[in-house]
Formats: C-alpha cells, sequence, structure tokens
C-alpha cells in the first residue's frame, strides 16, 4: 500500500498453508497409524488361522501315519465347512472302505483251507507276520522267533520275488517248514 508514493503497508492474497499443513501431517499420522493397526490385526488373524489350519492337516497326517501302519480304527474328525472337511470326510470313508476290505480280507484268509503264511518285507528281509489256521493245524503253533526272525526259507522266497520284475507274473514258491514235535 502507498500513501504519497510512501509505502505504509503490504497487502497479501491467498490462503494461508501453516494450519492446512497441520491438518495433512495429522491426516498422515492417523493413515499411518490406521495401516500399522491392521497390519497388526491381519498378522494376529493369518497367525491364528495358520495354527488353526496346521493342527488340522497335523491330526489328518496323524489318522493317515496311523491308517499305514495297520490302526484301521483311525479317523479324523470333521469340522468347519471347507476342502479341509471334505478330505478329513473322503480320508474317513477310505478308511472305512480299507477296514471293510481288511476284515473281508481277513475272514477269506482265516477260513481258507490251504495253509498260508503272511509275509512282510521289512529292511530287505521277509518276516512272518500272521499265519491261518489251516497253517497252525499243519504246522503246529509256530514259534514266536520264526513269527519275526527270516528264515532260509524266507530268505529264498525274498530272492525268487526279488529277481522278478513288474512285467513278468509273480513267482510261485513252494516252502515246507519242518513239522515241531509236540
Amino acid at each position: 500500500l502507498l500513501l504519497n508514493n510512501n509505502q505504509v503497508g503490504l497487502l497479501q492474497f491467498g490462503l494461508a498453508t501453516n494450519g492446512l499443513l497441520g491438518v495433512l501431517e495429522h491426516m498422515l499420522r492417523l493413515v499411518l497409524l490406521l495401516n500399522l493397526g491392521a497390519l497388526v490385526i491381519a498378522s494376529l488373524a493369518i497367525s491364528l488361522f495358520s495354527r488353526r489350519l496346521g493342527k488340522r492337516l497335523k491330526n489328518l497326517m496323524s489318522a493317515t501315519n496311523a491308517l499305514a501302519a495297520g490302526d484301521y480304527q483311525s479317523r479324523v474328525r470333521e469340522q468347519g465347512h471347507d476342502e479341509l472337511t471334505r478330505l478329513a470326510d473322503n480320508f474317513n470313508r477310505m478308511a472305512e472302505a480299507v477296514t471293510v476290505r481288511e476284515k473281508k480280507f481277513a475272514g477269506v484268509f482265516n477260513a481258507a483251507p490251504l495253509p498260508m503264511l503272511l509275509l512282510r518285507q521289512q529292511d530287505a528281509q521277509l518276516h512272518l507276520e500272521q499265519s491261518n489256521s489251516a497253517a497252525l493245524e499243519a504246522f503246529g503253533e509256530l514259534p514266536e522267533d520264526l513269527l519275526q526272525t527270516p528264515t532260509d526259507a524266507w530268505q529264498a522266497v525274498h530272492q525268487a520275488l526279488a529277481s522278478s520284475s513288474a512285467e513278468q507274473p509273480p513267482v510261485a514258491l513252494e516252502v515246507s517248514l519242518p513239522q515241531q514235535d509236540g
């Protein structure tokens, strides 16, 4: 402002930015705090979800291992309405089918009129796992060490089976066990 060619004042036009900058800084801090809070909540939710998922998968894996080890009564508790629940249901139906088939096999195996021995391969050795009633009648009570320790006869069976391939028909062997005096 000029008065008689002398400057007597100053006139400015525009908006004061001091207050606006303060509001922007406050909004920025608020957005950062909200984002940090959302990150913490999301991390907690993911942690809880992953623990729950991990527990359910661990239960399914334990039941699978138990079934593979011969525990045909092993089942998985079904909880929820998601893919893991459907997987647990499928596992339980499969375990039930295996149980039914195992019972049928045991019935046929035990009712067979011919002496039958069930062999299990473990650590490249064959072990006698079970015999049917006809085998017990033919051979008498099999000693416990025979049930656990491979004999020369089992080694012969093992060698014959190992020498056959998937393309060849199964090898048929007749193994004679000595009669026990009793």
